[in-house]
């Protein structure tokens, strides 16, 4: 995980990118690089883009209020 917000951390410094995010993550995934991010001084995932439909609606329990506790965007992927 810290190689990877290493990497994405360059991005953002550099100009590369604007923001970084992430996709298909647990919510145990996303608190980790939460908390390396905090404690490593690196950019923090500003969005995260989990599956979320009638079917598969996994994230609404802990996924979705970790997002809101930590104001990272949600863009959910295959709605219909």
């Amino acid at each position: 995980m810290e190689e990877a917000l290493e990497a994405m951390t360059w991005a953002v410094e550099s100009g590369l990118a604007g923001a970084i995010g992430c996709s298909n993550f647990t919510a145990g995934q996303l608190r980790h690089a939460v908390e390396v991010s905090c404690a490593r001084n690196l950019a923090r995932i500003d969005v995260l883009q989990p599956v979320y439909n009638l079917l598969a609606r996994d994230a609404e329990r802990d996924l979705f209020a970790l997002c809101v506790e930590e104001g990272i965007g949600i863009t959910s992927y295959s709605p219909l």
